[in-house]
C-alpha cells in the first residue's frame, strides 16, 4: 500500500489517524491513544505508538516481504496463536493498569510520608520552640526570683543593722538619761530640803545608802523592835537615826551609850536632822560615839562624790 498523505483509524474510518500501532498493526486516531510522560500510547494494548509515516515505512517494509503459506491443517493452531495473543494484550493492558496503580500507590505513599513528615518535622519545630520559650522563661523567673531574693535580704539586713543601730543609740541615751537622772537625784540629795520631806523610814535608808557608799555595809534592822539600833555596820558599829526638826537632847545620847555597850559595839553613831545640843556634844566627848547632824551628811555625800 503507497504512503498516502492523510490516514484514516483502522477502528473509527471516519476519523483520521494520529499514531500507528505495531502490535495492532493499524493506524488509530485521537480517541485510540492516551498519553502519559511524554509518550503516546495504544489505549487496548498499552505500548508506545508510532507517527504515522513511521507507520506507513514499517507497512510497507512488511508488504515488501514474503509470507509463507499457511497449511489448513495449521488453522487451529493459528486460532491458539490467535487467542494466546488476545490474551497476551489483556495481560498486558492488565500490567499497564497495575503498574499505572502501583506508580499512583508509590505516589500516594510517598506524598503522605512527605506530609507526615512536615507534620513531623512541625510539631518538633513547635516543641523545640515552646521548650526554648519555657525554658527562656524559667530561667527569668529564676533571675527575677534570685534578685528579689537579693533584694529583700539585703533588706532585711539594712533594717535589721537600723534596728540594732536604734536599739544601741536607745540603749545610749536611756544610759544617758540614767546617769542624768543619777546625778539630779544626787545634786537633790545635797540639799537639806532633800532630807527634810523624807519620812523617818526613807531617812533610816539613805543614811544606809551613804554609809554603803563609804564601804562599811550597813544593814537596816527590823522597824519594829529594833532595841535603839536602826542600821549595824560591818564592822560592828551600831547607828541610830532621828528625823526630827528640834534637837535631840543628851538623855539620846546617853540610852545610845548604853545601847553600844549592851551590844559591845566598838563605837555608836547618831545622826539627826535636826541637829544636837550644846550639851550632847560635851557628853559625848571622850567617849566612842560619832554625832552627825544635817551638815554632816551633806559634806559626806560630797566627800563620796569627790573621791568617785
Amino acid at each position: 500500500m503507497g504512503s498516502v498523505d492523510v490516514q484514516h483509524c483502522g477502528k473509527h474510518p471516519d476519523k483520521i489517524a494520529i499514531r500507528f500501532c505495531r502490535f495492532c498493526n493499524l493506524f488509530l486516531c485521537l480517541g485510540c491513544t492516551y498519553e502519559q510522560s511524554a509518550y503516546i500510547y495504544c489505549l487496548e494494548h498499552g505500548i508506545i505508538s508510532l507517527s504515522v509515516k513511521d507507520g506507513e515505512n514499517l507497512r510497507t517494509e512488511m508488504a515488501s516481504k514474503t509470507v509463507p503459506a499457511v497449511p489448513e491443517d495449521n488453522c487451529g493452531g493459528l486460532k491458539m496463536q490467535h487467542r494466546s495473543h488476545r490474551k497476551t494484550k489483556r495481560e498486558i493492558k492488565a500490567g499497564v493498569r497495575s503498574r499505572n496503580a502501583e506508580l499512583v500507590e508509590r505516589l500516594l505513599k510517598a506524598q503522605s510520608q512527605r506530609i507526615v513528615k512536615q507534620q513531623v518535622e512541625k510539631v518538633a519545630k513547635e516543641r523545640y520552640e515552646r521548650e526554648v520559650k519555657e525554658r527562656e522563661l524559667r530561667e527569668l523567673a529564676d533571675r527575677v526570683r534570685c534578685r528579689e531574693e537579693e533584694r529583700v535580704k539585703r533588706e532585711a539586713k539594712e533594717q535589721a543593722e537600723r534596728y540594732q543601730k536604734e536599739r544601741v543609740d536607745r540603749e545610749r541615751v536611756k544610759e544617758e538619761l540614767k546617769i542624768q537622772a543619777l546625778k539630779i537625784e544626787e545634786d537633790h540629795r545635797r540639799k537639806k530640803s532633800f532630807w527634810q520631806e523624807l519620812e523617818p523610814l526613807e531617812f533610816e535608808k539613805e543614811v544606809a545608802r551613804i554609809y554603803d557608799k563609804k564601804g562599811l555595809g550597813a544593814r537596816l534592822t527590823a522597824h519594829s523592835n529594833d532595841g535603839g539600833v536602826d542600821i549595824f555596820l560591818n564592822d560592828g558599829t551600831v547607828v541610830q537615826c532621828k528625823h526630827q526638826e528640834v534637837p535631840v537632847a543628851p538623855r539620846i545620847v546617853r540610852e545610845l551609850y548604853g545601847v553600844m555597850v549592851h551590844e559591845e559595839a566598838p563605837r555608836a553613831i547618831l545622826v539627826c536632822s535636826g541637829g544636837f545640843s550644846r550639851n550632847c556634844f560635851d557628853w559625848a566627848k571622850g567617849k566612842p560615839i560619832e554625832l552627825i547632824d544635817l551638815d554632816e551628811l551633806v559634806a559626806m555625800q560630797m566627800r563620796i562624790k569627790a573621791s568617785v
